[in-house]
């Protein structure tokens, strides 16, 4: 799985390719989101799939049918829920390190590392603003990001 997104190669003075430099990062939690979507879409299918069987072939009662739709329902509901919650869950505490990694390894300084960082644990954390500083020793702060 690739966090970046490669741009096209340049060619350089001396004929050759520059290598595929990866510029902008994907979100790391698109391929469960898509797989979550195909695996409900797969499960609902399949339940209401077999109401034709239990009606024509079983002849379950309308009543019957609906209730065992219901329950068939919540239980799909709830299975699919906790599962991609929790691989959600491990996604997020896999890739965000390692995409955090990757922006400060290619930080030339501390200030660049820290505002290279902050969009990341923005994204990490969903909020809309953060900022990064530094403690002096006579007591007072140097914001390095913002």
């Amino acid at each position: 799985m690739s966090f970046f997104k490669p741009h096209s190669s340049h060619i350089t003075k001396a004929g050759r390719a520059k290598p595929v430099v990866p510029t902008s990062p994907t979100d790391p939690l698109e391929e469960v989101r898509t797989l979550k979507r195909w695996v409900a879409i797969g499960v609902y299918t399949a339940i209401l799939g077999t109401e034709p069987f239990y009606f024509f072939v079983l002849h379950y009662s309308w009543p019957q049918l609906l209730s065992g739709l219901v329950v068939g329902m919540i239980i799909a509901f709830t299975a699919i829920e906790g599962a991609f919650n929790q691989i959600f869950k491990l996604r997020k505490r896999s890739a965000y390190p390692n995409r955090l990694l990757q922006e400060l390894s290619q930080a030339p300084g501390m200030t660049a590392a820290a505002q290279r960082a902050l969009p990341v644990i923005n994204d990490l954390f969903g909020v809309g603003a953060s900022f990064v500083a530094l403690s002096h020793k006579d007591g007072g702060l140097h914001v390095l990001a913002a």
